[in-house]
């Protein structure tokens, strides 16, 4: 595992115990899942799973059928985030959009490498 994984993953279990905390603060009666990544649903804590059902009955799978590429939220969500970065939306604000806890959460998820910096830098005018 790389340092960067072992650091995110870290960073991770941290959130993951605020949004139990959080849970139990809003029932005490809160039960937690044997799952590793969850999200506050309500009052509830609820595993994320790969095949939702409103959104990917409703949009997802039509579109997969059509296109024949097979895709899920996650995916439309990253690229949601990439395309805001890419359109000079403050990484900041494309936080807030995802929900994510911290910037440099943002930028691990929507994959900001060394090639969107030099394209950056190289874009600047100096005039």
């Amino acid at each position: 595992m790389s340092p960067q994984t072992r650091d995110a993953l870290n960073e991770y279990l941290v959130y993951r115990d605020r949004l139990i905390a959080e849970a139990k603060l809003r029932n005490p009666a809160t039960v937690v899942p044997k799952e590793v990544f969850l999200h506050l649903n309500g009052r509830f804590l609820s595993p994320y799973s790969e095949h939702g059902t409103g959104f990917d009955k409703a949009f997802i799978e039509p579109v997969r059928r059509i296109t024949g590429v097979h895709f899920g939220n996650h995916t439309l969500r990253r690229t949601f985030g990439r395309q805001l970065w890419k359109n000079g939306v403050p990484i900041e604000t494309i936080s807030k959009i995802l929900g994510h806890e911290s910037v440099s959460m943002t930028l691990r998820y929507i994959g900001v490498n060394i090639g969107d910096m030099s394209s950056a830098i190289n874009g600047l005018s100096f005039d």
